[in-house]
């Protein structure tokens, strides 16, 4: 099952990928510059979001999932953003926004030796992820999904 958080970037165009990515468009290879990354670790999240289930629903920040929900946050395209994921179920799940790249900077409120840029991660039960979310490459547009997956 994916529960989609909708973030609505802050403009009217259509999202637009790159058919090939290489070395000067791949986010994964992107380095974050170390004073944005210390100030965002440091940071209150901008946005922090919790993942339960139970028979009745999926629910998302305590409210039943339906896929008509307006955007849950909004970001501005050109930035780093700090978000923590809760995950309020008994098993993994993983957690992706397949639209977009990730550091993994702290697990369980431990820091990460060494961060990744990544667009999909373990979530254990029980387990809280900061993530500096990376909304700077200009090809984003419209409307972004990040979900969970069960």
């Amino acid at each position: 099952m994916v529960w989609p958080i909708l973030t609505q970037m802050l403009t009217n165009r259509l999202l637009r990928i790159p058919s090939k990515q290489d070395h000067t468009t791949n986010p994964y290879n992107k380095p974050l510059p170390n004073r944005i990354r210390d100030e965002l670790e440091r940071s209150i999240p901008d946005f922090t979001v919790k993942f339960r289930e139970d028979r009745n629903g999926f629910y998302i920040n305590d409210r039943k999932f339906a896929p008509d929900d307006e955007p849950m946050t909004r970001v501005k395209v050109g930035t780093y953003t700090h978000w923590r994921v809760y995950e309020c179920n008994k098993r993994d799940s993983s957690v992706s926004h397949p639209s977009g790249s990730f550091s993994c900077v702290r697990t369980g409120g431990n820091a990460l030796r060494r961060p990744e840029w990544m667009d999909t991660v373990n979530l254990a039960p029980k387990e809280s992820l900061d993530l500096i979310m990376d909304f700077t490459d200009s090809v984003i547009r419209g409307v972004s999904v990040f979900h969970c997956t069960y």
